[in-house]
């Protein structure tokens, strides 16, 4: 990252020098992030294989180990099909989805932005200490809320019935 943030080029506005600055990092890990899962590299090679050895099959009946591996490798596509799967269900969630519009480029498009939207990555506290974990975030939302609410003192309430209607009435 420091790398990336000091090779941008100084320009004659200072905010087109900043705005480079914050550019050029953030599309470097953008396509770092591509290479971090390589699920669907994976899938395509295990693919391979098992297209290998059913043109195998198809020229020879295929031995003991053959068949063996090509079993274990199919098991291990549905595997990663199903972790596919689970990682796009957990992104977004439409119910207007039709058969097989599921792995569109919109319904990825669309998990991507409702996920940014939907989580809190870090929250900063009054010491100026960065939270990460989920406890210590739960816990400041709920001593801010707390705070902000105040705490009630069980002051006395009765109802009063008036024509079938209820009344609060504080005392």
């Amino acid at each position: 990252m420091q790398d990336s943030w000091l090779s941008t080029p100084v320009a004659s506005n200072p905010t087109k020098t900043i705005s480079a600055n914050f550019k050029k990092p953030r599309a470097e890990l953008k396509s770092w992030s591509h290479n971090l899962s390589n699920l669907k590299l994976l899938i395509g090679n295990c693919n391979t294989v098992i297209s290998f050895l059913d043109a195998l099959k198809d020229a020879r009946p295929l031995y003991n180990p053959e068949a063996n591996l090509r079993r274990l490798i199919k098991n291990q596509v549905l595997t990663l099909l199903h972790y596919k799967n689970l990682y796009w269900r957990k992104r977004y969630t439409v119910n207007r989805i039709k058969l097989g519009d599921e792995c569109t480029k919109f319904f990825h498009g669309m998990a991507t932005i409702s996920y940014r939207r939907n989580s809190i990555s870090q929250i900063l506290n009054d010491q100026g200490v960065w939270i990460h974990d989920h406890e210590g975030k739960v816990g400041l939302l709920w001593n801010s809320f707390r705070n902000r609410m105040g705490i009630s003192a069980n002051p006395p309430m009765l109802f009063v019935g008036v024509s079938n209607k209820h009344r609060l009435v504080n005392l």
